[in-house]
């Protein structure tokens, strides 16, 4: 049988608020009326007393039941597109909140990651939600150390799908999803008899995600397994603008110019346009002095969808068990309400899939 979720919000009390209210140099009134949502503090004021609220484990009485049918609520920001990937973390999500029964979750999508008046407003509809959970997979709009503070002293935070390596993770912050730097080094060994022949390798990045962030994870971990197989080749990276619909013919134009006829034996992509890099690469292959005619290409998560872009140029990509992701993100923050603990970080192994051996 399913079990009824019931939890009473964990209320710091007296003892605590006193301890947050010496540490901090400010009156117990004052304690509570920045952890209520009160704004006559000053923004460092108000940080020091979210952090040390998170480090104490103090939740404010407003986050307790009200007597709705949800005893835990759950605030889920997530991106919306491509919906192959977002759709079933989202239904794994809810499978787990049906499955524990009293769980409530809010929505908050985004269709682009880069634009700032979008993140604002969705940041200022989570920050005012009311909910004592958070999952969010990390804008890059957004100022994380800041926010992290400010939804931990509400509730529980899981990072989903990517993490922030700036910040400081406390008892009520997680994180839940692949390990990025492995899953490109995965790419790496599973095409590792061919990559010990090839001669170029282009690598397709963004300039939004640095190597702390998850592209650049996977794409470090991607160079280095490469170079471990063989020392020997040359690994370009090529920086694209994701801010824009990106063609195929604009891709193919980037290489051509980038390798100047020279033969180019991979390209590796490490987010959802596996199928453009094979468009590209196939129009290269229609004209002359292209550089891609054999060229093969590595990356991760293409929908069904595309293989019929792929005229057989994808040698193997990663995929990612995303329901599994969902499901396991909302059980662990029920788990963790139900047992009055904090959060703990849960990664998922992702599977290698080797399409054919071109």
């Amino acid at each position: 049988m399913k079990g009824k979720l019931h939890m009473s919000m964990r209320n710091g009390g007296c003892e605590v608020v006193r301890k947050i209210s010496e540490e901090a140099g400010l009156s117990v009134s004052g304690v509570y009326k920045i952890l209520n949502g009160g704004a006559a503090f000053s923004s460092q004021k108000r940080e020091l007393i979210y952090k040390l609220a998170c480090k104490y484990g103090y939740f404010s009485s407003s986050r307790k039941r009200s007597g709705g049918d949800c005893a835990l609520k759950i605030g889920v920001l997530i991106p919306k597109y491509p919906l192959y990937f977002w759709d079933k973390a989202a239904a794994g999500m809810k499978a787990a909140a049906e499955a524990a029964e009293g769980v409530g979750l809010r929505f908050y999508y985004y269709p682009c990651a880069y634009n700032n008046e979008d993140v604002a407003r969705l940041m200022e509809l989570l920050l005012t939600s009311s909910c004592n959970g958070y999952i969010v997979y990390p804008v890059r709009a957004a100022d994380w150390k800041r926010l992290t503070l400010s939804l931990c002293a509400q509730g529980r935070l899981i990072f989903f799908n990517d993490m922030q390596e700036d910040i400081e993770f406390g008892p009520f912050t997680a994180y839940v999803g692949p390990e990025h730097f492995e899953e490109g080094a995965m790419c790496a060994y599973l095409a590792a008899r061919k990559i010990a022949e090839m001669k170029r390798i282009c690598v397709l990045t963004s300039e939004a995600n640095p190597e702390k962030f998850m592209l650049g994870r996977r794409i470090q971990g991607f160079i280095n397994s490469a170079l471990a197989v063989n020392p020997e080749a040359e690994i370009k990276k090529m920086t694209l603008n994701l801010d824009n619909n990106l063609a195929a013919a604009q891709l193919a134009g980037r290489i051509k110019s980038c390798y100047h006829a020279q033969p180019l034996d991979c390209i590796y992509v490490s987010s959802g346009f596996l199928y453009l890099a094979c468009m590209a690469a196939e129009k290269l292959n229609r004209t002359e002095s292209s550089p891609c005619i054999n060229t093969i290409c590595l990356g991760h998560e293409h929908s069904a969808a595309d293989k019929r872009y792929s005229r057989g140029r994808i040698y193997a990509y990663v995929a990612q068990d995303a329901y599994m992701q969902g499901y396991y993100a909302v059980k662990e923050l029920a788990s963790a309400f139900l047992e009055d603990r904090g959060v703990k970080s849960m990664y998922f192994n992702s599977t290698p899939v080797q399409v054919m051996d071109v």
